[in-house]
């Protein structure tokens, strides 16, 4: 069988003194006889963690999913 799990990451940094966060989801496939996790996929948007977070670069990106 399959799960989804959605999970908030954080990311804390030294310089400049400030915490990034990103949304995901994650997708066990579970081996029902073994009863363990046979494979995992995780997805998020990199963007929101990273990118976002250049100052010039966030602003267009910000202004950009604005738009969609």
């Amino acid at each position: 069988g399959s799960y989804l799990m959605e999970w908030v990451f954080e990311a804390r940094l030294k310089r400049p003194a400030r915490s990034l966060q990103a949304c995901g989801v994650s997708l066990p496939i579970l081996d029902e006889k073994k009863g363990r996790i046979r494979s995992q996929r995780d997805y998020f948007d990199p963007g929101e963690m990273f990118y976002e977070n250049v100052p010039v670069l966030g602003r267009f990106i910000r202004k950009l999913k604005g738009w969609i």
